[in-house]
């Protein structure tokens, strides 16, 4: 959805403080199916532009892993392992 609004919108800029490993971020795998290279050609992408809030966003994100509000833990909690 939000790489949806992001070509579809005509932003033409996009910073992302921390590059998603889990594959949750839809961005780079849409742009890899070159369905809309004409749109994402026309935006500027910017990953990681600061350490000090990639760093925040990293105990941003170690916070929200251990919430049980967060998808995986909702999973697990319905499908037990």
């Amino acid at each position: 959805m939000c790489t949806g609004g992001i070509l579809f919108a005509n932003i033409k800029k996009v910073a992302w403080l921390l590059n998603d490993d889990l594959g949750f971020g839809g961005y780079q795998k849409i742009k890899d199916t070159k369905v809309f290279d004409k749109r994402f050609y026309e935006v500027e992408a910017i990953e990681e532009p600061y350490d000090d809030l990639k760093k925040k966003q990293m105990e941003l994100m170690s916070k929200w892993a251990t919430n049980p509000n967060n998808v995986i833990n909702l999973r697990k909690a319905v499908i037990p392992e």
